[in-house]
């Protein structure tokens, strides 16, 4: 097991232990390297649907393994990111949370964790993580489709025409504010 000495505990790490109630979870999560629109709009519309899911808290810390070893030591109940950690940043990280009794897998929810994927997802419980993995779908489907729904917009728009093109300029500005 994972052990944890301080002056404040001194004994064996066990995660928070939340279940699956997104309601009562804190969640770090983290925009990594990108800085693309779509990599902006992906971490934001993750943020975004993890709080209308009405999570207790969303916490962006910025390092891999400080977030894992959060997890681990039931500071925060869940972590996701994507694109972004190195083997060193989440290997490490991987073992606290699995020794202090939670679950590490990919952010498609399947174990064993790739560890060449660049990608994690933990949590306190498996059921968590599941929860959290389908919240973060729920959100890429959103954006895909928003995305999706604007290029069909401004293809529609007559390159000739004024009005067509602030007519498509309106609707994606109003399509991204649902964001």
């Amino acid at each position: 097991g994972a052990f944890m000495e301080s002056p404040w505990y001194s004994g064996r790490i066990r995660t928070s232990g939340c279940g699956a109630q997104l309601q009562r979870a804190y969640v770090m999560v983290d925009a990594g390297y990108g800085r693309t629109n779509k990599d902006i709009l992906r971490f934001h519309s993750r943020c975004r649907e993890l709080l209308q899911h009405n999570v207790q808290g969303i916490r962006v810390v910025g390092s891999c393994g400080l977030n894992m070893a959060y997890v681990a030591c039931g500071r925060v109940d869940g972590y996701v990111e994507e694109n972004c950690p190195k083997l060193w940043d989440f290997a490490p990280g991987s073992l606290l949370v699995e020794e202090a009794g939670g679950y590490v897998g990919n952010p498609d929810g399947s174990q064993p964790l790739n560890l060449m994927g660049r990608s994690v997802l933990c949590a306190a419980t498996k059921d968590l993580a599941l929860r959290l993995k389908d919240v973060v779908t729920e959100a890429d489907k959103y954006l895909d489709s928003i995305t999706k729904d604007v290029a069909a917009m401004v293809a529609g728009a007559d390159g000739d025409s004024e009005q067509h093109a602030a007519a498509a300029a309106d609707e994606t500005r109003a399509a991204f504010s649902k964001l």
